[in-house]
């Protein structure tokens, strides 16, 4: 098999086009029975649930065969990522030694104009047995022939050097047949299509969302599990002879690996009853934590092993409603994740409390609902559960509901009289939640119930209170965003409109509109307005929508910063077309004195900043503090940018308030941090931070 690194990435094919076709029907299957899909909040295209095999009952042999097909690359990964203590070590890596677990699957697919926002599946710096190790996705269709650019995976927080010495973003296209393997901590996201006429036939395609040009892929996470000793080997595997033996010869059942799992937590998570049995009678504690707080059980149920939490339910009552796990969840807790209906049911009648929190707050309900378990949440609600609990962040399980767009469970939900009008801690209702995933057929239900659109904001044009503080609000929040800062926003103050415009969707921003929202609403403290947010996240559909419903292109935000700062500052350039067609002007200026130009400097945006400069942006225009563009684009080092400026006749020699010139910040750009004396001045002073006063 061959193998390709990209950085971190391990790219590899596996596998039969066979295989890749079952796959892709398998996925679109999905979808069409599901049309709801699990889809979160800005995410385009429909995702299913997790596909875990629980317990290897029911699930598809071509996802069988995927899993197969991943050991080799798996193991590549392992042995050359530097993510193997053994390969640390500088020791063979051994398979035996270790078991591979697939923690979570789910299938996607992409229809042109679809899209995933930048995530990571693991925090960095994260710890506890169930944070996986590795994530991947296996390509089954690749969508629309020829114009694969708009569904690559990219990696944005890493680039490759070309032959040329130029560092450009890491990306994968979406090849049948390949699999791609990266660390479950790198930030990663779906490219969502440039422009719909750069695709033949792509505004049908996504009209009538044709299966023929969907984009088709399997996504998973995978964590291992070392196996230091024999008798943990033999218990992971299900050598119930092999573990006899091992105890007759006097093997300890106490003993506790570096990770701190026994032989116990082991065989337990496999889901080998028969080995747990044995492990019990020779004396192993049923109730020993793994360092992530985890007892047997736990990971017993996380795997889907059934008959495994029984039998140690039925020699250890007292389990039903431990909590275990960094999150620490009860039993009921994993079952509802996964939507183990029997097992609930077990657990229910064993007096498994159904009110029992996590850390975060959330109860047995909120799981079910955030995993679309309809059943699951039916089942809880006829025995007792409360549909308007709500979690530390004040979420209630039809906040959830609505950021999923999950009909069947909002529908569940709200026949056991779930408040439409519910708000979370930061006054968010569920219908912001469906908003912001464009969800219609949930604002529609939501809107039938009873939800409303009026939320406490500000009114178009309010500045504030006024006054000097007024006046240095408006300069602070111009020069964070004019020195390549991102704009202050905070999400208490978004409307719903706010949060369709700042994902991009436009149905969702109609329904609004439609409804009575106001295009203008601004948000209390920064006064963006959702064409603010349009401009800013790059959806031109949207930045269309709102000027047609009569939102003007000049309208400002604190700071005076207009939707073409942000473009610019975005690097957005379709968008910043479309403003521009609106007559916005490239000369127009923030409260510091920052043109949409020294946005784009700052940020390194060369095509932008030669359309700018088309529309007559002024080269040398200066702001307050005496920056040119540039200033800005010499001080973060763009020289790509700084050529780009130089040609249009921009004042190399020119100096800024602190009496340095644009090519003293590029040599400083160039070489270590060194103390800078400008030349105009006789004191010796390190150049200020951008945009400080």
């Amino acid at each position: 098999m061959n193998y390709s690194w990209l950085g971190s990435v391990l790219v590899a094919q596996i596998g039969d086009p066979r295989g890749a076709l079952e796959l892709r029907e398998l996925g679109l299957d999905l979808a069409r029975s599901d049309r709801s899909g699990l889809s979160r909040s800005n995410r385009g295209g429909w995702h299913s649930r997790y596909l875990n095999e629980r317990g290897q009952e029911g699930t598809s042999q071509p996802l069988l065969e995927l899993k197969r097909g991943l050991e080799g690359p798996v193991w590549e990964f392992l042995s050359k990522s530097g993510r193997s203590s053994k390969a640390d070590s500088g020791a063979k890596l051994e398979r035996s030694s270790r078991r591979l677990r697939v923690t979570a699957l789910w299938a996607n697919v992409h229809w042109p104009g679809d899209y995933n926002v930048e995530h990571q599946h693991a925090e960095e710096g994260s710890t506890g047995e169930e944070v996986p190790t590795i994530s991947g996705v296996y390509y089954a269709a690749a969508g629309s022939q020829g114009h694969q650019d708009w569904a690559r995976l990219q990696f944005p927080r890493e680039a490759v050097e070309k032959d040329d010495g130029q560092r450009v973003e890491m990306f994968v296209n979406p090849e049948p047949g390949t699999v791609v393997l990266f660390p479950a901590v790198a930030p990663h996201e779906v490219a969502p299509l440039k422009s719909q006429t750069a695709v033949a036939g792509a505004e049908d395609a996504l009209k009538e969302r044709s299966d023929g040009v969907a984009r088709v892929s399997f996504s998973f996470n995978l964590l291992t599990r070392e196996l230091a000793a024999p008798l943990d080997a033999a218990a992971s595997t299900g050598d119930l002879a092999e573990v006899t033996s091992l105890l007759l010869a006097g093997s300890d059942v106490h003993a506790v690996e570096a990770s701190g799992f026994s032989a116990l937590h082991h065989a337990a998570e496999a889901g080998h009853a028969a080995v747990v049995s044995a492990l019990l009678l020779s004396g192993a504690e049923p109730y020993l934590a793994t360092p992530g707080k985890s007892l047997p059980v736990h990971l017993a149920a996380a795997a889907g092993h059934a008959a495994v939490v029984e039998m140690l339910l039925s020699k250890v009552p007292g389990l039903v409603s431990t909590a275990g796990g960094v999150q620490g969840a009860t039993l009921l807790h994993t079952a509802a994740v996964y939507g183990d209906t029997e097992l609930m049911a077990k657990l229910l009648a064993l007096r498994a409390v159904i009110q029992a929190r996590q850390s975060d707050g959330s109860q047995p309900l909120h799981c079910a609902a955030l995993n679309g378990h309809v059943q699951a949440v039916e089942l809880l609600l006829a025995a007792g559960a409360l549909a308007a609990s709500s979690d530390h962040s004040g979420l209630q399980p039809l906040h959830e509901a609505a950021r999923g767009g999950l009909l069947p469970v909002a529908d569940a939900l709200l026949a056991a009289r779930a408040d439409p009008l519910a708000v979370d801690s930061e006054g968010r209702p569920p219908l912001y939640w469906a908003a912001q995933g464009g969800h219609v057929e949930l604002l529609d239900r939501l809107a039938a119930a009873g939800a409303s659109l009026r939320i406490a904001e500000a009114s178009p044009g309010v500045a504030g209170a006024g006054g000097r503080g007024e006046a240095m609000a408006n300069y602070l929040a111009a020069a964070l965003v004019g020195s390549g800062g991102d704009p202050q926003v905070k999400p208490s103050e978004l409307a719903p409109l706010h949060a369709a415009a700042a994902a991009g969707h436009a149905k969702a921003a109609e329904w609004l509109l439609a409804r009575g929202a106001d295009a203008r609403i601004a948000a209390t403290s920064s006064l963006m307005q959702p064409i603010h947010l349009a401009a800013l996240h790059g959806h031109v559909n949207l930045v269309k929508c709102l000027t047609a419903a009569g939102t003007p292109v000049g309208e400002a935000a604190r700071g005076k910063i207009l939707p073409l700062h942000l473009a610019a500052l975005s690097g957005h350039l379709e968008v910043a077309n479309e403003l521009l067609a609106h007559r916005a002007s490239p000369r127009s200026t923030a409260t510091d004195g920052s043109s949409p130009l020294h946005l784009a400097a700052a940020r390194g945006h060369s095509a932008l900043a030669e359309r700018l400069l088309a529309a007559r942006a002024e080269v040398k225009a200066s702001s307050r503090q005496k920056e040119q563009p540039l200033h800005r684009a010499a001080a973060a080092g763009h020289e790509k940018l700084v050529e780009l400026l130089l040609q249009h006749r921009a004042d190399l020699g020119a100096r800024n308030k602190d009496g340095f010139s644009s090519a003293d910040l590029l040599a400083a750009a160039r070489a270590p941090p060194v103390l800078m004396v400008p030349m105009v001045l006789t004191v010796t002073m390190l150049a200020p931070p951008r945009g400080e006063l």
